[in-house]
């Protein structure tokens, strides 16, 4: 949203001078054919943040401008989410431009402006951010007197206004449109309340307002049309608001939450649900464990861990949760409270010929085994998945991966990326194989991809040693490898003075080698550096 509003492209920047550069004040004031196709190219461009900008032409002598400058500012206006009003808001209060026309607005004018059409509405509305505190008030006197559902917006906003009588303006005028026919307005707009809340001159009775009147029973096919729109934060609050509707069905309104794509609808739901539809707790719990979203899952694992005692059967799957936190919790509480072992559990899904979560089984022995464990899960490195050997990579470096290094150097040169990261993230963290051997293992691999991952690992090698490996990656033939290798090494230039590590001769002699080769590629700033620091350190 933020970047709808923050500032105009060159192309359109360039249609507003030529807009605003007229050579003489009757033009100014009367428009021409060129005002006319200029206004239409800065609408086609689609750009809001041209809108205060284009506010002055909508007060202008001349009737063919007016109405075409406010049928654009109108359709620029659509494409701004109702929430970003307050940038908007702001925005028009900032423009200096046309002192006459806007930033000189006078009160009095606004009963000429008249609300004959949803452009003269809209514009009104955006009248209501002007920086008098006078025309404000005219604008919102103006609004609230029209029957139209546009001017809701405007008016919301203006009721965290810092000036106490524009404030109680806003306030009687919101008051008046508290109607059921106006209740897919306020819909609309509840992401702006739910942010307008955050201002502390927006008073909490405003958002309970608009609460008790959608709580009404004639606002219900409103709410449906809330829970229903693409906006988040719409359907965040109808939610709430929708159990309270005599109109709606819980049941039906709970259905729609937990299959709403918005994670926090559904944790709003499963957290909400079984004290509105006790009946149904187990039901819910059942499906918040199944849910993707780990939060949701945890809300049912710590239901389950509220029944006293906690049935065996139920915290099972929660063993072979891929979130960390709960599986680790559930493998305390099944060892603590049930009596049983999570390393059995683990050991025997393991020896299934089928195991489900088999990549998670890996990983909860590791956590819950012992060393004895290594060569069982060893086995499991030529499984067709390779999740589950990236789990075994995984698992070996829980128990120790001592002895393996040999089987983690192959895999670095022969498996697929994200297992091959794996074993070199291993091997790099336990510090047990050189970061020459990682490297060098990386470049034998056919799949060019691993050399990237591997490259991003080796910021924790000797300072000297990341010069070399940067050298070479920026010399490959991969474009993709060579400019990150680029962009590490302007880091590597950065920190150089934070440490003060001396190069080893044949280090050096090595850097030098390598810068030669990669010369081609470097920046001539990055040359030029490289070659101060390689001279004055063989000195």
């Amino acid at each position: 949203m933020r970047t709808q509003l923050r500032g105009l492209s060159p192309s359109t920047l360039d249609l507003v001078k030529k807009l605003v550069s007229w050579p003489t004040l009757k033009e100014r004031w009367n428009g021409n054919r060129e005002t006319l196709a200029i206004l239409d190219r800065i609408g086609r461009a689609n750009e809001p943040a041209a809108i205060r900008d284009l506010m002055s032409f909508g007060l202008v002598r001349s009737e063919e401008i007016r109405a075409k400058a406010r049928l654009i500012i109108r359709s620029l206006f659509t494409l701004i989410p109702i929430e970003a009003l307050q940038l908007l808001d702001e925005s028009l209060r900032q423009s200096w431009a046309h002192l006459e026309d806007w930033y000189g607005l006078r009160p009095e004018a606004i009963d000429n402006i008249g609300l004959n059409t949803d452009s003269d509405r809209v514009f009104v509305g955006l009248v209501t951010s002007h920086r008098s505190g006078h025309v404000r008030a005219a604008a919102l006197r103006a609004l609230g007197a029209d029957p139209s559902d546009l001017g809701v917006p405007f008016l919301l906003i203006r009721l965290a206004d810092w000036v106490t009588e524009v404030q109680i303006i806003a306030e009687n005028a919101v008051q008046e449109k508290l109607r059921p026919e106006h209740a897919s307005a306020f819909v609309g707009c509840l992401g702006l309340v739910d942010r307008l809340t955050s201002n502390s001159r927006f008073r909490a009775e405003y958002s309970q307002w608009i609460d008790s009147l959608l709580a009404r029973s004639d606002c219900a096919q409103a709410l449906r049309e809330g829970m229903k729109g693409s906006s988040c934060a719409i359907r965040r609050h109808c939610y709430r608001v929708a159990v309270q509707n005599p109109g709606l069905n819980i049941d039906e309104v709970l259905a729609q939450a937990i299959g709403d794509t918005d994670v926090l609808v559904r944790k709003w739901a499963f957290t909400t649900g079984p004290d509105l539809l006790p009946a149904r707790r187990d039901e819910l719990t059942s499906l918040a464990a199944k849910d993707s979203y780990g939060p949701i899952r945890r809300v049912a694992f710590d239901a389950l861990l509220a029944d006293s005692p906690a049935a065996f059967d139920r915290l099972l799957p929660f063993l072979f949760d891929r979130s960390a936190a709960i599986r680790r919790e559930c493998q305390s509480v099944m060892s603590k409270t049930a009596g049983r072992s999570p390393a059995e559990v683990y050991r025997a899904r393991i020896q299934d010929p089928g195991p489900k979560n088999l990549d998670i089984s890996v990983v909860g022995l590791a956590e819950t085994g012992d060393r004895t464990d290594a060569e069982v899960i060893l086995k499991l490195l030529a499984n067709r998945s390779a999740r589950v050997r990236r789990s075994v990579i995984r698992a070996l470096r829980i128990l120790g991966a001592e002895g393996h290094e040999a089987t983690f150097l192959n895999v670095v040169s022969t498996d697929v990326p994200s297992v091959a990261r794996e074993a070199a993230f291993t091997l790099l963290s336990g510090r047990t194989v050189p970061a020459d051997a990682v490297w060098a293992r990386a470049f034998a691999n056919t799949d060019h991809r691993i050399r990237m991952s591997v490259l991003k690992l080796l910021k924790n090698a000797g300072k000297w040693k990341q010069l070399r490996f940067y050298l070479q990656a920026a010399a490959d033939s991969d474009p993709g490898l060579a400019e990150r290798a680029l962009g590490m090494l302007s880091q590597w230039l950065e920190k150089f003075n934070r440490s003060f590590v001396q190069a080893t001769i044949s280090g050096l002699e090595a850097c030098v080698e390598l810068t030669e080769t990669a010369r081609r590629r470097l920046p001539a700033s990055v040359a030029r550096q490289l070659d101060f620091i390689l001279t004055t350190s063989a000195k």
